[in-house]
């Protein structure tokens, strides 16, 4: 499995880093909304760890970019919105 995540706070991508790593999940991060659209269209993810509140272009509108990407492309991935605050 490939997962993407989209996440700013480095002890949340080291939490989600050890729990996948007795799994066979071959997992990338990115720290912005900007990396997360480019990252997604070359790397053909999986599944998609979207931080609502992450830097830059946030979790909803790199979402939607995702979404417009996928529409020419025809290739679709889940996106699971992701934050730490309450």
């Amino acid at each position: 499995m490939r997962m993407l995540a989209a996440e700013d706070n480095k002890t949340n991508r080291l939490v989600l880093l050890r729990m996948s790593k007795k799994l066979n999940i071959e997992l990338r991060f990115v720290t912005d909304g900007h990396q997360a659209v480019e990252v997604c269209a070359t790397f053909q993810p999986d599944l998609v760890l979207m931080d609502i509140s992450i830097l830059g272009v946030d979790g909803k509108e790199a979402t939607n970019r995702i979404r417009k990407g996928e529409a020419e492309t025809g290739h679709h991935v889940p996106i699971a919105a992701q934050t730490a605050h309450p």
